[in-house]
């Protein structure tokens, strides 16, 4: 049995798999409420996710549970079990320390003297992509920041690194880690740095077969292996 932890408002991402019968219906899904306030658990493995979008309080609670879920369970497996460091901030903190990343993810209120232009903006509590466009110096930066509302350091700024191939198109891969195994998950180009790869967005580039073959391999295992082992992360997808 395997029980998934997540966000109430995000539960979607396992119910469509569970419902278009892509994964086995042996599965639980708890939101952190459900998990934080049932008086019993059930007895499975355990995967958490979603862990950015919850509070300091929430996260030192969940901590304070998979402590009590492993004296009762003793044994049980859990994947992304909640700790106080895995947020986004801290990871990418984590992979530039590591230098395993040479850009910088940095609160919007702690800005260093030395930040690297162009940079761009986005929100540390979701999914959504870039908030800004590409913002070329510090006064580009502050117009764009003064124009959001709410708390700055709810939002990263992000020293942009160019990385287009030789056509000048921007790619993106992606892979997943579920334990000890990894899985190439999606291959996008895009005319646009946002490289999202949805079909309806016109920037979007297509090359089916680059696509099939970076499925069947492993060509960057190497190389993305380190970065969850920085980040602390045993399940979950990195861009």
């Amino acid at each position: 049995m395997i029980t998934f932890v997540m966000s109430e408002d995000h539960q979607y991402t396992i119910r469509t798999a569970l419902e278009n019968g892509a994964i086995d219906r042996t599965l639980i899904i708890l939101s952190y409420a459900d998990f934080l306030g049932f008086a019993r658990l059930p007895i499975a493995d355990y995967v958490f996710v979603d862990l950015e979008r919850l509070t300091p309080s929430e996260i030192d609670a969940a901590v304070s549970r998979v402590a009590a879920l492993r004296r009762a369970m003793p044994g049980v497996r859990t994947l992304n079990a909640p700790c106080p460091a895995l947020d986004r901030l801290a990871v990418m903190t984590a992979l530039h320390r590591a230098d395993i990343n040479d850009f910088r993810v940095i609160s919007a209120n702690q800005l260093p003297d030395d930040l690297r232009y162009p940079v761009f903006l986005r929100r540390l509590d979701d999914h959504d992509g870039p908030i800004s466009d590409l913002l070329p110096d510090s006064a580009a930066l502050e117009a764009a920041l003064a124009k959001l509302a709410g708390d700055r350091g709810a939002i990263a700024v992000t020293e942009y690194v160019d990385a287009r191939d030789a056509l000048g198109r921007h790619q993106k891969f992606s892979y997943f880690r579920i334990g000890e195994r990894f899985f190439p998950s999606a291959c996008d180009l895009s005319a646009s740095w946002i490289c999202k790869g949805l079909v309806e967005d016109p920037a979007t580039i297509r090359e089916p077969e680059a696509e099939l073959a970076f499925l069947s391999g492993d060509a960057h295992e190497a190389l993305i292996r380190p970065a969850f082992e920085a980040a602390g992360i045993g399940y979950g997808r990195a861009d």
